[in-house]
């Protein structure tokens, strides 16, 4: 129960933390920066526990496949994002930055299908 919760406000906290990246132009790379670390950790976070899952012969075959390809989109969009954000960091162009917004918009959607995975497992599916 304590692990289903924590995961919920983990991607809960990425989410906010992305909002208020957006909105804060003055400070919007190291937010960004900050958001991103804060979404790696959410990801590891969430692949352990499917890992642990999946050892102790809990997760379904369909649901490890399922965890694998959400978390090649996840890993491309994340290397994505790094790389927009630190050209916005360089060049201060909108278009830049509206790349790197695209790119983590990406990265909350399959760290929330992760997640989304994961939930009836720890739920006591």
């Amino acid at each position: 129960m304590k692990r289903k919760t924590t995961i919920r406000y983990l991607a809960i906290l990425v989410i906010v933390m992305a909002i208020s990246a957006c909105s804060y132009n003055k400070s919007i790379v190291k937010t960004a920066f900050d958001t991103m670390t804060i979404s790696k950790a959410a990801y590891e976070t969430s692949m352990v526990t499917l890992a642990n899952l999946s050892g102790r012969g809990l997760l379904s075959d369909k649901d490890r496949g399922k965890a694998f390809e959400i978390a090649d989109i996840y890993s491309k969009a994340h290397n994505a994002a790094v790389e927009a954000l630190a050209k916005y960091a360089e060049s201060g162009e909108l278009t830049d930055r509206e790349l790197y917004i695209k790119q983590i918009e990406m990265v909350n959607t399959a760290l929330i299908d992760l997640l989304e995975i994961a939930k009836p497992y720890l739920e006591g599916k």
